[in-house]
């Protein structure tokens, strides 16, 4: 009996967090090659529910091309100029990204800041860090969480978030720095 009061009491305090996935992420998992189709789809899907609007934007438009998902953001809007701090109203947006991602497993996370020619690349650096550091705060296993700096002047001042899933019998791959589309 004390054991059935306790199930209810654990499945009330879960339901009462208000959360959409768990706060921890699942430690890291291999997928196969179908498996890593359907997960990134999901991942997909739960990215496009994920509401910008407190920091000037309707949702985010993550794409799956070449094996991965990405899905990218406006520098500005999450960060304040020449600053890398999240911005307070971009808290929220990137805690429910971060739970969305951790709450599948699966995939490596790299998070890559674009700065342009003539601006400054560690500033890009630290933004980047900045957002895989909330990610780790936020579910992700910062085994799973890797950053860099790229410049680009086609995507300065954009942060793209690309999921790679770590597929059986080629595992490496997932850790690589991403191929981005021209």
């Amino acid at each position: 009996m004390k054991r059935a009061v306790w199930i209810v009491a654990l499945i009330i305090a879960g339901c009462a967090t208000g959360t959409r996935h768990p706060v921890s992420g699942p430690p890291l998992k291999y997928v196969t090659e179908s498996e890593a189709r359907t997960l990134l789809d999901d991942l997909r899907l739960d990215l496009e529910a994920v509401s910008l609007a407190q920091v000037g934007g309707h949702a985010l438009e993550p794409r799956v091309a070449d094996g991965q998902l990405v899905a990218e953001l406006s520098a500005p809007a999450l960060f304040e100029q020449g600053n890398a701090q999240v911005r307070a109203e971009a808290l929220k947006a990137l805690a429910e990204i971060g739970e969305d991602i951790g709450a599948r497993g699966g995939c490596v996370t790299h998070v890559i800041a674009f700065a342009a020619a003539d601006a400054d690349p560690d500033l890009a650096e630290r933004r980047a860090a900045s957002i895989a550091d909330d990610f780790a705060h936020h579910a992700i296993a910062p085994a799973r969480l890797r950053f860099e700096a790229r410049v680009d002047d086609k995507r300065a001042e954009r942060i793209a978030i690309v999921l790679k899933p770590v597929i059986i019998g080629r595992e490496a791959p997932a850790w690589m720095p991403p191929a981005m589309d021209e």
